[in-house]
């Protein structure tokens, strides 16, 4: 972290903006991991009763 100023207030502004941050990759990856993988269960279960495109 690097500070601009002197004043301790802005590694507090930091410390939020970073859980913030954190909380939003997290949410993000909660929605994604679940669809890729119902994704990809379609994928492979049209391989395996061959249904690929030819």
């Amino acid at each position: 972290m690097v500070l601009v100023d002197d004043t301790f207030g802005s590694i507090v502004a930091a410390v939020q903006e970073g859980r913030t941050v954190y909380d939003n990759i997290r949410k993000v990856i909660g929605w994604t991991l679940p669809t890729n993988i119902s994704e990809t269960v379609c994928v492979v279960l049209a391989l395996v009763l061959g249904m690929a495109c030819r």
